[in-house]
């Protein structure tokens, strides 16, 4: 690929793959250290971010443009997972003790907790009537059998 130092990003297409040794080229980090890494998801969210394509970051030292067929199963699975982990993050924020908090600790956290509160309760109940919208209950049978 013909490219504009560190990349052209008019030439990238779903599906592009950039090998480790273009990758070192473009960070000057040597492939498989933590330093390459992190070079490495600075210019995979940079790319996502110029293109609106999305890119994973394998463990083969690469950075794939994903097709849209991946893009949608991948984008999925980390929407789900992102919504696992704010529930779980509430959760673990309910359980901090705020006697050990100073006068304007506590009261962000309970800001924090508040506004939290809100957001898991609206997914929580956007998620329901998504579920019953799905699948819709069975009617009452009225007093004569029918419905």
């Amino acid at each position: 690929m013909q490219s504009r130092y560190p990349l052209d990003w008019e030439l990238l297409q779903k599906g592009d793959v950039l090998d480790a040794e273009t990758l070192k080229d473009i960070t000057g980090k040597t492939p498989g250290s933590d330093e390459f890494r992190f070079a490495c998801m600075g210019l995979q969210a940079l790319i996502q971010e110029k293109t609106g394509f999305t890119v994973k970051l394998p463990s083969d030292n690469s950075l794939r443009v994903l097709t849209d067929p991946e893009a949608a199963a991948h984008n999925e699975r980390l929407f789900w997972q992102f919504m696992r982990s704010m529930v779980t993050r509430h959760t673990l924020n309910c359980s901090v003790d705020v006697d050990n908090l100073e006068a304007t600790q506590r009261a962000q956290h309970d800001r924090t907790l508040l506004a939290q509160s809100r957001y898991v309760s609206a997914v929580a109940q956007t998620t329901k009537e998504i579920v019953l919208a799905r699948n819709p209950p069975e009617p009452e049978p009225l007093d004569d059998g029918t419905r």
